[in-house]
């Protein structure tokens, strides 16, 4: 009996040691210790394989005072499995208390207290106006732009780049994007205009990292920058952002999204078109929350929704004086979608999921 129990008790040794090491190499995601700075949370990511399927399976909001999961990825501007392809070793998760990110649930009530609300064009257009254009003659003026996507980033790029020549560079995207500028940051970091689509927080890090550099470099504590960012009513945004999918390069999506398209009913596929509620509705969480950190001493942020854009561009040619106002000219293309396989129309349902995206919308809208 004695040797029996022993015995028993040998295995359990054994077997208690083989299980910690286990742990220790196999650490479930979200077991794994906490890290602090996004940029820490971005390498992790890149070096996690089960992180987004972790996400992906996870996704809750119940927690009042945790970031969901799903922001993780937000954060990044990582929303599709194909743009985690990379991901190779596992490494460090995240503590959510150290991003000070803004739960939804709480969203509104502390956005606004701590921080001053952007100038929204529509809200307050003429000082929208003075302000850019004080920007654009001012020599110790930058502006940035928040180029999210299907918001007509590509006008507010082209008509900036006419105006301050040799500005143009790629402003795409997301972890691609922030990679570059943090290898050559003087690249971005001194030209008048600069263009960016990044999340809020990607973009926080490029403007605290550029009047770093431009305090270094001159010593002038009298730098100032101007942030612009657009933005769009959520369902058409939305439905402009299924068209995209759908049309252009139906070829290279994934096999969900791919069918989902072909057949072109909510019906058929509702677990794939909610991901895109789903999307847009972390475009504008984004968007609202990560002013605060965009906002900052010498840093006004600016919003404008894409219905005003023509006629901001107007209203600045009125005010600049030449040679700044010759290099504004009208923008007569018109983007049209291809609807080659879906014409896609977004249900009640749908409609109803983009609730929080609208309310965002209309706050941006009236600036408050």
């Amino acid at each position: 009996m004695g040797r029996k129990f022993l015995s028993t008790c040998a295995y359990m040794v054994v077997f208690c040691s083989i299980v910690k090491i286990s742990s220790l190499l196999y650490k479930p995601v979200h077991e794994i210790e906490p890290i602090e700075s996004v940029e820490e949370i971005s390498n992790a990511l890149m070096a996690n394989p089960e992180l987004p399927e972790y996400i992906e399976n996870h996704e809750s909001s119940d927690e009042k005072n945790l970031l969901n999961e799903s922001d993780v990825l937000e954060n990044l501007g990582i929303e599709t499995k194909s743009q985690v392809s990379k991901i190779k070793n596992i490494v460090n998760y995240k503590n959510p208390k150290e991003m000070k990110i803004l739960h939804e649930t709480k969203l509104f009530d502390n956005v606004g207290e701590t921080t001053k609300m952007p100038i929204n064009y529509f809200a307050k257009p003429e000082k929208f106006v003075q302000n850019v254009s004080d920007c654009v003659t001012d020599k110790n003026c930058y502006i940035y732009y928040h180029h999210v996507g299907k918001t007509g980033g590509t006008s507010i790029e082209n008509q900036f780049w006419r105006l301050f020549p040799g500005t143009k560079q790629k402003s795409c995207c997301f972890q691609t994007m922030l990679e570059r500028f943090r290898k050559n940051p003087e690249k971005y970091c001194f030209k008048k205009f600069s263009s960016y689509q990044l999340m809020g927080y990607g973009l926080a890090e490029v403007i605290e990292k550029c009047m770093e550099l431009h305090y270094k470099k001159t010593g002038n504590k009298n730098t100032k920058a101007i942030v612009i960012s657009t933005f769009r009513e959520p369902i058409a945004k939305t439905l402009s952002s299924i068209h995209q999918v759908c049309n252009k390069n139906l070829g290279q999506r994934g096999d969900p999204r791919k069918n989902a398209c072909k057949n072109c009913d909510y019906d058929k596929d509702p677990e794939v078109w909610n991901q895109f509620l789903k999307e847009s509705t972390r475009v504008y969480k984004s968007l609202y929350r990560d002013i605060s950190h965009m906002d900052r001493d010498g840093v006004e942020v600016l919003t404008i929704d894409l219905v005003d854009i023509t006629n901001f561009f107007e209203q600045l040619k009125k005010k600049l004086l030449d040679p700044f106002s010759k290099k504004i000219i009208p923008d007569k293309r018109s983007n049209k979608e291809s609807l080659e396989y879906c014409n896609f129309k977004l249900n009640s349902a749908m409609i109803k999921g983009l609730g929080l995206a609208e309310e965002i919308y209309r706050r941006l809208s009236l600036g408050a």
